[in-house]
């Protein structure tokens, strides 16, 4: 991972656009995870846009609000890119975290859940990690039963904990945690980056910037449950739909995935239906920037395929 983070500053480091070294110092100034995902979503944009040849700048920030970047070539010239990413605790964070805390306790830990939750809230996370501690010091193997809210309205699913020291266990030596979902139903990790994206189209600030110049609302939701799974098409009717539907000076909306272990990423970029003709190139020179490689691409049937089996990731 951290590979890729000093990849991603050496490719931007290269390119040099201007106030690179404030967009710098930001990230070096992070305190929070959150923050570190902003500043990188922001990075990468920039650098799919550089390896597509398209001339941009990071904007000023302080004093008057405006988005994070504009594009400089004299085709794409108007245009400017608003850059948000979202974040939702999930299984993939409680199983790093559990990994973190039972390192050194000689144990194999996998947790199984019916659904795939979008959101575990740090309240949940904390007594499951607290259980799965105080289980872990026994030495015995254990299994925990949690019961989680998920949905619009909420119902609740059960998530099995089951714990094994590693010197007993059947399976490979040494100490891991995984996670396995049976189900694919998907409708609330949609829901949760729909509600990103609406939320952002008309906030009031957000707004203001988008009535300066024509401006391109990009949601970085990789880390957004597993939304990613959903095919382009039914993201472009989503997008479509939201942005028809909302009250917004924003004339094209995007969500973005990204490979948190590489700086492969895909885009889905919808414009809007009185999208100004002088930036309709600009737009969909920035969709085809974000035009997966064959290797990152997903057709329809990987995407089905991935989403109806179930999944197991191990520690790494």
């Amino acid at each position: 991972m951290l590979d890729v983070w000093e990849q991603l500053l050496c490719d931007l480091q290269q390119a040099n656009p201007a106030r690179l070294a404030s967009k710098r110092k930001n990230f070096s100034s992070a305190n929070t995870i959150e923050e570190c995902l902003q500043q990188r979503a922001e990075f990468l944009v920039a650098t799919h846009l550089t390896k597509a040849e398209i001339a941009y700048e990071f904007l000023p920030e302080g004093g008057v609000p405006q988005p994070d970047i504009a594009l400089l070539n004299p085709a794409t010239s108007g245009l400017r890119i608003e850059v948000t990413s979202r974040q939702t605790p999930s299984l993939e964070e409680l199983r790093d975290e559990l990994d973190m805390d039972l390192e050194g306790a000689g144990y194999q830990v996998e947790i199984q859940c019916e659904v795939a939750p979008v959101r575990i809230s740090d309240a949940e996370r904390e007594s499951i990690r607290a259980n799965v501690r105080g289980q872990a010091t026994t030495g015995k193997p254990f299994r925990i039963v949690e019961g989680l809210k998920i949905g619009y309205p909420p119902v609740t699913v059960d998530m099995v904990i089951s714990g094994v020291p590693a010197k007993d266990s059947p399976e490979e030596a040494g100490e891991w945690v995984t996670y396995e979902v049976a189900g694919a139903e998907l409708t609330d990790h949609m829901r949760e980056v729909e509600m990103r994206i609406v939320g952002k189209l008309t906030e009031d600030a957000k707004n203001r910037q988008a009535a300066a110049a024509p401006t391109l609302l990009l949601v970085e939701a990789s880390r957004t449950g597993l939304a990613s799974i959903r095919p382009d098409w039914v993201w472009e009717g989503k997008l479509q739909s939201l942005l028809g539907k909302a009250n917004t000076n924003f004339v094209a909306i995007g969500v973005l995935f990204a490979d948190q272990a590489s700086l492969e990423a895909r885009a889905v970029v919808v414009r809007g239906a009185d999208c100004p003709s002088n930036v309709v190139a600009a737009i969909d020179q920035v969709r085809e920037a974000f035009r997966p490689t064959p290797t990152y691409a997903q057709s329809p049937k990987q995407l089905l395929a991935y989403a109806v089996k179930s999944f197991r990731f191990g520690r790494t």
